[in-house]
């Protein structure tokens, strides 16, 4: 893993910010220094209404991605993905 700045730390992503995914290309193409696989143990998707999202659960794995943005698209990325989540 690439070292960042422990203000600009990466972010898990699944779902449609993977790669090949359609939020892919329109939030994190060209703006992040590393995408590596990565799993996040202790938690499942649920359906949920409109869009899946992660839960907790004992037993459970949710595949994706660890992100590292760069530097310089760091604020910005996190503020689109802030309004992408609706948060």
């Amino acid at each position: 893993m690439t070292p960042v700045d422990a203000e600009q730390l990466p972010f898990f992503v699944y779902g449609t910010l993977r790669p090949g995914g359609p939020n892919h290309p329109r939030f994190l193409s060209g703006r992040t220094r590393a995408e590596e696989p990565a799993r996040l143990t202790g938690a499942t998707l649920y359906p949920g209404p409109g869009y899946p999202y992660a839960v907790e659960d004992d037993g459970g794995v949710v595949r994706g991605d660890l992100v590292t943005p760069s530097p310089e698209a760091y604020d910005d990325l996190l503020a689109a993905l802030d309004r992408l989540e609706e948060y």
